[in-house]
């Protein structure tokens, strides 16, 4: 929109016709006609931030997201327009740079496919992983929160927020692409948003409210290992996953770690009311995780599938039915009977008590996972 701009000289050569019109509006007041009205801009509405959760659950997308063909790729580290750790920047096809892509909150390493969201009102697809997930590149927990994946503009531009090539003008980091022109200098210090708005290069900026935002998220993993309750999958143990080192387990247990003889890792000072919680490493990386019970503990650890450390038989074959394996330890090594399940990308190991009647461990890791590595 073009605003005229008045000089004092056009000023002085309108005078005659300002009084003019000043005089009629006098007249019209005092002699009962209708005065002129004074027209007000309504105040635009707050902005609306639709807040999307990606996954609702391990294995369950926001059906909020319309699902695209499925694509196959690799991600290639942390997402650069989602700061969450679960979010990833990755490749679809030869060459085409997707983000953000959103691991299951089950967080496994063996994770065999991912939810991209290039944009929140075009179709999401699931990429078909090619290769495992690079955890060594994630992003780290401490990040700022993300920003708004997507506005709408009240001029009607739809913005994506990237992270190529920026353009600044006049101090601004244009960060959103817009279908026409570009944005940036979001304010958020208020009900209604706004940004500086470029419609071309070589205009200037306009300040334009926000109507809608988006943003997108993804449950977090899990939580550290003193939660009152822990998600176990053959990728992760709360927020510890199969395919981390040392210091990134300590940092997810959020707690002091040991490692001890055959690879295996404990809490240093196990909090009480918990599980025996542990891992086993291969090298410099996590490759499974466990829990056993412990007496007296308080804490909750169950499968995505709801079957809960230290349940009976019974609940472990009405949970798990025919995918339920027979197993028992090769002669010669820690002599235990269980069960194998193939399940959620990879293998959970089921240890029964001595009475054959209550499961006393849960062992969990990729799909070729050797169920001694994690038994110490």
């Amino acid at each position: 929109m073009r605003f005229q701009t008045f000089t004092s000289r056009a000023l002085r050569a309108g005078t005659p016709a300002l009084v003019a019109i000043a005089a009629t509006a006098f007249t019209a007041g005092v002699s009962g006609a209708t005065p002129l009205q004074s027209h007000h801009t309504a105040a635009p509405n707050p902005t609306v931030v639709d807040a999307i959760q990606a996954w609702l659950a391990p294995g369950v997308v926001n059906p909020q997201l319309k699902l695209g063909p499925a694509q196959k790729g690799q991600c290639l580290s942390g997402s650069r327009v989602n700061y969450e750790p679960s979010a990833w920047r990755c490749l679809a096809g030869p060459n085409s740079i997707v983000e953000p892509c959103f691991a299951s909150p089950t967080g496994a390493a063996g994770a065999s496919a991912v939810l991209c969201v290039p944009a929140p009102w075009s179709d999401a697809f699931m990429l078909k992983l090619t290769s495992p997930l690079p955890f060594s590149s994630e992003n780290g927990s401490s990040n700022p929160a993300s920003p708004p994946l997507g506005i709408e503009l009240a001029n009607g531009s739809r913005c994506i927020f990237s992270d190529g090539a920026i353009l600044i003008l006049h101090g601004v980091p244009l960060a959103y692409s817009c279908n026409v022109g570009a944005a940036g200098g979001l304010d958020r210090s208020s009900r209604v948003w706004t940004v500086e708005y470029n419609a071309n290069v070589k205009g200037g900026l306009q300040k334009v409210a926000v109507t809608k935002a988006w943003t997108l998220s993804s449950p977090a993993p899990g939580g550290p290992w003193n939660s009152p309750e822990l998600l176990i999958t053959p990728g992760s143990l709360g927020a510890v996953r199969v395919g981390m080192t040392f210091a990134q387990a300590e940092r997810a247990a959020g707690e002091a770690l040991q490692q001890v003889g055959d690879g295996m890792v404990y809490p240093a000072s196990p909090p009480a009311h918990v599980e025996t919680l542990f891992g086993g490493m291969s090298g410099t990386r996590f490759v499974c995780v466990a829990a056993g019970t412990a007496q007296g503990s308080q804490q909750t650890v169950v499968t995505p599938q709801g079957y809960q450390l230290g349940d009976s038989l019974g609940r472990l074959r009405q949970v798990y039915g025919n995918s339920l394996i027979p197993y028992h330890t090769p002669p010669g090594l820690a002599d235990f009977a269980g069960f194998l399940v193939h399940a959620n990308g990879g293998t959970f190991v089921f240890r029964l008590d001595s009475s054959g009647q209550h499961i006393i461990a849960i062992e969990a890791g990729p799909a070729k996972f050797n169920p001694v590595s994690c038994s110490g």
